[in-house]
């Protein structure tokens, strides 16, 4: 009999420690969990790459992916592809630098609960610093759901109907996009909501990652014109005209 709801862990098979951290953390909260074999870009040989990465199109819409950022995002999307193969109706993905709460299981299991697996909904439960406080849904007395607001970046810990998994899996491959592009996704194919508060943090493993220095990187090589089209856009246009109008609140990341 297939289990209906998965877990997946993404790792290198070179970070042992970082692997070891996650599952005492999964094993202590009761959560079976696979882990999953992340894509190392760096390794990717051109032919490869051809296959698993639209160049163009990242390109066109954004930039062009580092080899860190596609490794990441094929690693997402790989999970999304299992998920839909083992018959699975909901999985929680995790990266292995993810510190988990103590409440994640009674959130997963109000998910559930609240939404269907025919819903294509991903559900932020990393630390989400803006949200919309309209239309938000009661898991229990501590926990709510909510749209996001802005554009969120993390992809460290997230649950996902299985309606949701495909939408992903047939728009975002071959990648084209970094996997935490959340507003993106939010605006084109999916439904990205948050949980507040947040119930996965980051652990101390986080603070050394490759992929953050190199994004570091690509936001330097954007053009004048695209961050002079940021600013107009985020201080006048939605601060003026649409914020004031969606009840926008902040969460704190307090862990």
């Amino acid at each position: 009999m297939r289990n209906e709801v998965g877990c997946f862990v993404i790792n290198l098979e070179k970070d042992v420690e970082r692997r070891e951290y996650i599952s005492r953390q999964l094993e202590k909260a009761g959560i079976p969990y696979t882990i999953f074999s992340a894509v190392y870009g760096k390794f990717l040989t051109p032919e490869e790459l051809a296959q698993h990465y639209d160049k163009r199109r990242a390109i066109e819409l954004s930039h062009d992916l580092t080899p860190s950022e596609i490794g990441c995002a094929l690693s997402h999307v790989f999970t999304y592809r299992k998920m839909l193969e083992e018959g699975m109706q909901y999985a929680l993905v995790l990266e292995d630098d993810a510190l988990l709460s103590q409440d994640l299981p009674a959130v997963l299991s109000g998910l559930q609960r609240e939404y269907a697996s025919t819903e294509p909904v991903v559900f932020l439960l990393n630390h989400v610093r803006k949200y919309k406080n309209r239309k938000t849904r009661r898991l229990d007395e501590k926990y709510m759901v909510a749209d996001i607001y802005g554009t969120p970046i993390r992809a460290n810990g997230y649950f996902v109907t299985r309606a949701a998994a495909k939408q992903l899996l047939d728009n975002l491959y071959p990648v084209w996009a970094v996997a935490d592009d959340w507003a993106v996704f939010n605006r084109d194919f999916v439904t990205i909501k948050a949980v507040v508060p947040y119930c996965v943090g980051l652990s101390e493993h986080a603070q050394f990652s490759n992929l953050e220095s190199e994004r570091q990187g690509v936001q330097l090589k954007r053009s004048i014109g695209y961050h002079l089209h940021q600013l107009f856009y985020h201080k006048f246009i939605n601060q003026l005209l649409i914020r004031p109008f969606q009840r926008v609140s902040k969460q704190d990341e307090t862990w």
